[in-house]
């Protein structure tokens, strides 16, 4: 199951306020699908956070046969409470969604990027372009990574960037120390730092781990000291991290759709792979007022 479906997950994010419908056989959960029902006004809407980059149904493997796979959405969708809008991602490895398209709901393809074998380091380390293995080399002697750092000062760090690009940060820190505490208590989290001699932060990465995928959660930096490539640097170190001490399989970057970051994503070796938005509003007045705000 992908980490952000599991319920200590959802518990971090969500705290109480998310809820799952479910499928059994014999008594054992074959097929689950969480969600997060919010209420705006006179309005009932699922609807997922940024912290949770997908959703959407899972079924257990041994059940996954067309015919049957098929049959389970079904029962998943049918079992969903009343709603008005609907809008979730669903993980990279549902790349069936027709049921939901025979239910009347839509679809647009996002993606993400993923090194899909990070056991064999060497091989990684040839997959990212040589400009980047360029800045690693040279951000080495400029940085060293650490993790005994502050929370406050990664989302400090972290904040600089929405400053930078004039936007407004999408996450409090209430929030992030919430999820950073649970993440911690399941040994689920890893926060990097790459400082200067100095002490002053150029780059930070929070990496999010699951039970064979690492996820470069959240990441940001210090603009005016860019040039060290501390970032693409600490990405680096991330990965050797989730490969020598979690003896995890691949690396998510989670995204992203935006031109400059996709090639970041590309540049350090990574492929692409498509996950499905799926969205359906059963209120044509709250479709027009999503569309407004959008």
């Amino acid at each position: 199951m992908p980490i952000f479906s599991k319920d200590w997950y959802l518990d971090a994010v969500y705290g109480d306020k998310w809820d799952v419908v479910m499928v059994k056989r014999n008594n054992e959960i074959i097929a689950s699908l969480p969600f997060v029902m919010k209420k705006k006004g006179m309005f009932n809407y699922i609807t997922q956070h940024f912290f949770t980059q997908t959703m959407g149904p899972f079924i257990r493997p041994d059940f996954r046969r067309p015919g049957q796979e098929i049959k389970l959405m079904k029962e998943l969708i049918s079992l969903l409470p009343k709603f008005d809008g609907f809008d979730q991602n669903f993980h990279h490895s549902v790349t069936n969604w027709l049921p939901f398209k025979w239910d009347g709901f839509e679809q647009t393809s996002m993606y993400t990027y993923v090194i899909e074998d990070i056991t064999n380091l060497d091989k990684v380390w040839e997959g990212f372009s040589s400009n980047y293995r360029n800045k690693i080399r040279k951000a080495e002697n400029l940085v060293e990574v650490v993790t005994d750092r502050t929370l406050e000062d990664f989302y400090d760090t972290a904040k600089m960037t929405f400053e930078r690009q004039d936007m407004d940060m999408i996450y409090d820190f209430e929030l992030l120390e919430q999820f950073d505490s649970r993440l911690y208590m399941e040994c689920r989290n890893k926060i990097f730092f790459a400082q200067d001699k100095q002490g002053q932060i150029h780059s930070v990465l929070y990496l999010t781990l699951g039970d064979e995928t690492a996820h470069l959660h959240l990441a940001g930096e210090n603009p005016d000291l860019r040039n060290s490539g501390a970032g693409i640097y600490l990405i680096w170190k991330a990965i050797q991290y989730a490969s020598q001490e979690e003896k995890l399989k691949s690396f998510d970057f989670q995204g992203s759709m935006l031109p400059q970051v996709e090639k970041v994503r590309r540049d350090c070796g990574a492929v692409q792979k498509a996950y499905s938005r799926v969205w359906k509003y059963n209120s044509t007045l709250f479709k027009i007022l999503r569309k407004i705000k959008n």
